[in-house]
């Protein structure tokens, strides 16, 4: 069975990857992931700085939210 990354086989977007990953709170994000979906990254280089722009993301908001608990509690 081929990928169903945008449509799926009746048209509409149900069990795609699309809808499985959207979770942008943005139509500009929206656009981004649609774009990162249809042309991924080919070199390893520019895959590793983008895994380090997410990890570095994660670790921001972990310590974020570490803050706010502390604050709160």
């Amino acid at each position: 069975m081929p990928a169903q990354i945008l449509e799926n086989a009746e048209g509409g977007t149900a069990g795609t990857l699309i809808t499985a990953l959207d979770n942008c709170a943005t139509p500009c994000g929206r656009r981004l992931l649609r774009q990162w979906l249809l042309r991924p990254l080919g070199r390893v280089s520019d895959i590793e700085a983008r895994q380090d722009a997410v990890e570095d993301l994660i670790s921001a908001a972990a310590e974020a939210a570490g803050d706010a608990r502390r604050l709160m509690g």
